[in-house]
């Protein structure tokens, strides 16, 4: 298998040619013998729906317009993605970096199959949403969008440089009540704001504006100060398109230019309280910070309704992987699934779960196959949490994927869906076995986390 000029795959290597190896793989992990084979190679963008929603009426005219102002010179085929609202297929070798369209925010570039696990994860309005591997920052958009300005979104990321991207693609799409955290997703104890719904695009200035311009230039001086505190040199970073965007290390910003009042309220705040513990309501609602900031926490803070991870993974599933030992030999495929790799999975899992409240919804997935980092890793949770079921996913009926080894579960074959492949559970939790009611469940549970996040907190701040 190799990519061929134009974006086409050529798939001609058959099953004969496999390697032992890799008919190991295939066998012990049930997947069918033509999993991987790929007829063409496409990247995928979706519409932003507020800035799109009255450009174009239907999905033709809507293709027409991206195959005019992406195609440039030459001719390019756009295709609408049935399966995927708002999604739209175009050839590997389409450029998007380069258009007004992408530069405006009025499309972004992500891939079909983390538009699945945000489908499948189906966020409503007015939740609040929990994405403990949120980097690069595309699912977290596209979250925001389906909440259609009410609720939030919470991101975090272990890794700097990553979520440098993740707030530059944030502040590009100006994504409304979001936040993130630079944290490990497998101890993080941020809890979901105490007001669900927020006002469209609602600035966290709200509760600043009575500032006169002398209090002004002392906030500027003081953010200024602040800002300068553990702050790295500037790094490289990128989006979900790949392309470079420059990322200034340390998370202390805010998503748009725009509100920078905010960021130099909550400046003037951390000073003036040297960082002691206070209510989140006292803080802007939509800001970077360090865990320190976002972990303190109030009775009124809440479990979030919806919790996506996708887990790290051994990649497997990968359209990159795929071409990578279609270029090289299916011989040289050795998937090495490592303790340390499951055993991050399943902290992921268990960290996610007990965030998320009763009766709400997380969605666990991979790009991997391997049974061992999927359906092994639910069943573990299944195991020690008797208030987890895996659900049923709305509308897979409709997407090109096949069942998983465990009830309810789905697997997404590159040879159906012509992008890397993919695992995905949604699971929900179901009301503590002794309470008396939902509320009262997820008040405990969120009293508990509360009582660990101060701890915590006690011993970071000095």
């Amino acid at each position: 298998m190799e990519l061929k000029e134009g974006g086409e795959v050529s798939t001609e290597v058959g099953w004969a040619e496999v390697p032992e190896g890799m008919r190991a793989f295939v066998a012990s992990n049930g997947l069918p013998a033509d999993a991987y084979q790929l007829r063409g190679l496409y990247r995928f963008v979706r519409l932003n729906p507020r800035l799109w929603s009255a450009r174009t009426t239907s999905p033709l005219e809507t293709a027409a317009v991206l195959q005019r102002e992406l195609g440039g010179e030459g001719a390019l085929e756009a295709e609408a993605v049935e399966w995927l609202p708002g999604f739209y297929r175009l050839p590997h070798s389409a450029s998007i970096s380069d258009s007004d369209l992408y530069k405006t925010g009025k499309i972004y570039g992500i891939d079909a199959s983390s538009g699945a696990a945000v489908v499948a994860l189906d966020p409503q309005p007015g939740d609040n949403v929990l994405d403990l591997c949120c980097a690069p920052g595309a699912k977290l958009c596209m979250i925001a969008d389906m909440l259609a300005g009410q609720g939030t979104v919470t991101g975090v990321d272990i890794a700097e440089a990553r979520l440098g991207a993740c707030r530059n693609v944030l502040a590009k799409y100006e994504i409304p009540n979001a936040r993130l955290v630079l944290h490990d997703g497998t101890t993080v104890n941020v809890l979901a704001p105490p007001r669900k719904t927020m006002a469209l695009g609602a600035a966290p200035t709200d509760k600043t504006t009575d500032n006169n311009e002398e209090e002004e230039e002392e906030e500027e001086e003081e953010a200024e100060e602040e800002t300068k505190e553990g702050q790295e040199e500037e790094g490289e970073a990128k989006d979900d398109d790949g392309r470079g965007k420059t990322s200034t290390g340390r998370i202390c910003r805010h998503v748009s230019k725009k509100r920078d009042r905010a960021e130099l309220a909550a400046a003037r705040w951390r000073k003036k309280t040297k960082r002691k513990r206070v209510l989140p309501d006292e803080l802007p609602h939509v800001f970077y910070a360090y865990p320190y900031d976002l972990c303190l926490t109030s009775a009124s803070a809440q479990l979030y309704d919806r919790v996506m991870i996708d887990a790290q993974c051994t990649l497997d599933a990968s359209v990159r992987h795929i071409l990578h030992y279609g270029k090289l030999g299916w011989k040289d495929f050795t998937p090495r699934i490592t303790e340390e790799t499951v055993d991050l999975q399943k902290r992921l899992l268990a960290n996610g779960f007990r965030l998320l409240a009763p009766g709400g919804y997380l969605v666990y997935s991979t790009c991997s196959f391997c049974r061992e980092q999927n359906e092994d890793v639910v069943s573990w949770l299944l195991e020690r949490e008797p208030t987890a079921r895996v659900v049923p996913i709305p509308g897979a009926d409709r997407m090109p994927c096949s069942k998983g080894l465990l009830p309810h579960t789905l697997r997404f074959y590159p040879r159906d869906t012509q992008t890397s492949g993919l695992f995905i559970a949604k699971l929900t939790k179901l009301a503590e076995p002794h309470a008396t009611s939902t509320s009262t469940s997820s008040t405990a549970a969120a009293a508990a986390a509360t009582d660990q996040v101060e701890d915590a907190t006690r011993r970071a701040i000095p």
